[in-house]
């Protein structure tokens, strides 16, 4: 079996428009490095050595939504270099990011017994919310922010997945999106940022079980900064139009008094997962 059938089990004519669009792009797949529910992610390389992200989707992107993705440009968002639909396949060239993501982290991490700094957590946690506020303010809903979804690229945090908003993880899901009353929004997305907050500043979710996860309105209480504590609770508020904006968080981050200037220990951090973490 060929390396290109292994990304993905597709018929005869699928496998021919991906031979064309890798010969067409130039680009020779290297190997798998995720895979998931919407789609499977390829490292792909070119004869100078050049990487990016090749993403096969399996819940296309609309054609009206392509251009928008297309002019995307902050240092905490995936670049999307291309997005082309060839019959029913559609291929999204991206960065490719070479540090992991922050699932992979967060487990390094705690095989380590190394939990986070506060210094590490409010670095991390500013750059995935200048991330989101950037998408925002491009009128972009992510719908599924999780720690696989943010990502390291050359010591940066870079949100990723951001394309297809219709479905999320439960654990990461805010109430109103388990009651199926109201789709993705951005108050459902500071929900998200606050349960990964939560698990970076405790090693694990706030809720044991899924189970009536509807009816949880309080939060465990926790003995961490003041800043991290209010955050949590004022994203983890049931009725969404009375969460905490994204501005805000940003201003409870900088008085918290732990800026870091230098973000090198991501770099650190995920060169010693590279020894503990298989990243396929």
């Amino acid at each position: 079996m060929s390396i290109l059938q292994q990304i993905m089990q597709i018929d005869d004519q699928q496998l021919r428009n991906l031979d064309q669009i890798s010969t067409y792009n130039d680009y020779k797949v290297k190997q798998i490095i995720g895979v998931g529910a919407e789609g499977q992610v390829s490292l792909i390389e070119d004869e100078n050595g050049k990487q990016l992200a090749l993403k096969i989707n399996n819940v296309h992107i609309p054609q009206d939504k392509v251009k928008l993705l297309l002019e995307l440009n902050h240092k905490n968002v995936i670049r999307i270099y291309d997005i082309k639909t060839e019959n029913i396949v559609q291929y999204c060239t991206m960065k490719y990011a070479n540090q992991g993501d922050l699932n992979q982290f967060l487990i390094m991490r705690q095989r380590l017994q190394q939990p986070l700094s506060y210094s590490e957590i409010q670095s991390i946690f500013s750059q995935i919310c200048r991330g989101v506020m950037y998408l925002h303010s491009k009128k972009i809903v992510h719908g599924d922010i999780t720690p696989s979804n943010i990502l390291f690229c050359n010591n940066q945090v870079k949100i990723a997945d951001f394309m297809q908003s219709n479905k999320s993880q439960l654990v990461y899901s805010a109430p109103e999106l388990l009651i199926q009353q109201e789709g993705p929004s951005k108050y459902s997305d500071v929900w998200s940022l606050g349960i990964i907050l939560y698990q970076m500043l405790k090693g694990r979710l706030p809720y044991l079980t899924t189970t009536e996860i509807t009816l949880r309105k309080k939060i465990p209480v926790m003995d961490v900064p003041f800043c991290f504590k209010k955050i949590i609770n004022c994203c983890l508020i049931y009725q969404p139009i009375n969460r905490i904006r994204l501005i805000n968080i940003m201003r409870t981050l900088e008085k918290g008094n732990m800026i870091v200037e230098s973000e090198s220990f991501i770099s650190s951090a995920v060169n010693t997962a590279d020894t503990n973490i298989n990243f396929e």
